[in-house]
């Protein structure tokens, strides 16, 4: 599991606008107007000079538009992983992604992803990062993955649902 920071307000405006531009011809008038220019948020106090803030980068909190530009800037970081690590099943939805495969290709997927990821304003969270795999494989089956943050889970949370052993789905919704 790859999660980003604050992916929405993170998002490259340059990177989206091209990108809507070549992937998304109807929609990219729309988009440029809606997003050449800065947002301009304006804090109001009892008594004193409002304060002005240029927001340049990311997409606006609550426009209809938001989710669809994102997810069309990332598309292109989503291919880069797909072509070169083709052995891997990898679902995005927002700034979240899944990596399902073998333990060998998930460290160059991650490489790829801190690697062309900034450009487009994905900026990984190591912190985040989840391996979810069974308790019985050893330790040494992850020497590949050792420069990375992964926390080892057997199950953990996905978009809602859950991802891992059964036993331990059971657990989480319990919980729930």
């Amino acid at each position: 599991m790859v999660d980003a920071s604050n992916g929405f307000n993170e998002l490259s405006r340059k990177a989206m606008l091209w990108t809507v531009r070549h992937r998304w011809a109807d929609g990219a008038r729309f988009a440029f107007n809606y997003y050449c220019h800065s947002a301009i948020l304006l804090l109001c106090r009892r008594n004193q000079e409002a304060t002005v803030i240029l927001s340049q980068e990311g997409v606006t909190q609550g426009d209809p538009l938001s989710k669809v530009v994102y997810g069309l800037t990332l598309v292109p970081l989503a291919e880069i992983v797909r072509c070169r690590v083709p052995d891997l099943i990898h679902a995005w939805y927002a700034d979240d992604a899944c990596l399902a495969g073998g333990i060998k290709s998930i460290g160059p997927a991650v490489d790829l992803i801190l690697k062309h990821g900034p450009a487009r304003g994905y900026f990984m969270e190591p912190e985040k990062l989840v391996l979810v795999c069974l308790a019985s494989l050893p330790e040494s089956a992850l020497e590949g993955l050792s420069r990375f943050q992964f926390h080892r889970s057997n199950g953990t949370r996905y978009l809602g649902g859950f991802v891992g052993a059964e036993g331990t789905r059971a657990t989480w919704l319990a919980e729930q």
